[in-house]
């Protein structure tokens, strides 16, 4: 397993683990909330195969990085820099999933000379209170509306699920186990299998670690004006994203692409929101990178 390494910012440490191959093409991974470095760990050797080198970290508050309160997309953006030249990287590609494509997105506009290419899976949209998607699902809805309407109702929920993650984890399994019939066919039937609610377990433990904190902040910068000029970023985008995806429909990230230099929208059939838990989909993800080095020289 990559060991576990720590870049100071600010007198914060932040966690991150860098494997794949060592002179590989560079992909900076950007997780989901919650989340962590330890999303995607398991396929590291489908990295291997495609000589590629990634970087995960895990965000502040998120893992095992202490806590910085982000106020918006872009406040993150010093602490990649400083990730990036902690591993004399120049330029990068980018994945973000779910909520990393937002801030994948506020990097690419504000460095565009430090990145490659940006790959956007699952991604999230700027959302209004108001004219939340009828498709999308009322399990997703819940937490938008709780922060939106009653912020303080929302971190107590929040760190009572934090206590019984720690404290009572049977609890927080039966729960989880719950709230996921409200989520798509397609996706209860990949988390269905004692693996998948065994993992799902484990990586909301970790990425939890250090309390909801940075997650509230983050349900709220997602209903707030993001900061990012879509316009101005002029880099090739792929997006990927499931047609069953009832957590961010696939017609509003659709309308969203047309917004941005997208070069290929993919979407992919019988699939959800949970879309890298898929090698296949996961390798056919990475080998957009292989290709565009190719094409380029």
């Amino acid at each position: 397993m990559p060991k576990l390494k720590f870049f100071d910012y600010n007198g914060k440490k932040i966690s991150y683990i860098d494997y794949g191959v060592n002179d590989g093409i560079p992909v900076l991974l950007i997780h989901s909330a919650p989340g962590s470095h330890k999303w995607l760990l398991e396929k590291d050797f489908i990295a291997k195969k495609l000589g590629l080198r990634l970087i995960a970290f895990d965000r502040p508050g998120y893992g095992d990085s202490e806590y910085i309160k982000l106020n918006s997309f872009k406040e993150l953006n010093p602490i990649v820099v400083k990730l990036l030249i902690e591993l004399n990287i120049s330029k990068v590609n980018l994945i973000g999933c779910s909520t990393g494509c937002a801030y994948s997105l506020a990097f690419a506009e504000e460095y565009p000379s430090k990145v490659k290419n940006v790959t956007l899976v699952s991604s999230v949209i700027p959302l209004n209170i108001k004219s939340l998607s009828s498709e999308m699902s009322k399990i997703n809805k819940i937490p938008f509306y709780l922060v939106h309407k009653s912020p303080h109702l929302a971190s107590k929920l929040l760190e009572v699920t934090h206590k019984l993650i720690k404290n009572k984890p049977f609890i927080y399994k039966k729960l989880l186990s719950n709230i996921q019939l409200l989520m798509s066919p397609i996706d209860k039937g990949k988390i269905r299998t004692k693996f998948a609610k065994e993992s799902n377990f484990l990586h909301a433990a970790y990425g939890l670690q250090k309390g909801p904190n940075q997650l509230i902040n983050e349900i709220k910068m997602l209903l707030t004006n993001w900061g990012i000029d879509f316009s101005k970023i002029d880099l090739p985008i792929t997006f990927f994203h499931g047609l069953e995806d009832t957590l961010m429909p696939v017609s509003n990230c659709r309308q969203m692409s047309e917004s941005l230099n997208c070069i290929e929208f993919k979407i992919i059939e019988n699939a959800g929101h949970f879309l890298l838990d898929d090698k296949d989909i996961w390798e056919s993800v990475l080998k957009t990178f292989v290709k565009k080095k190719q094409a380029s020289m």
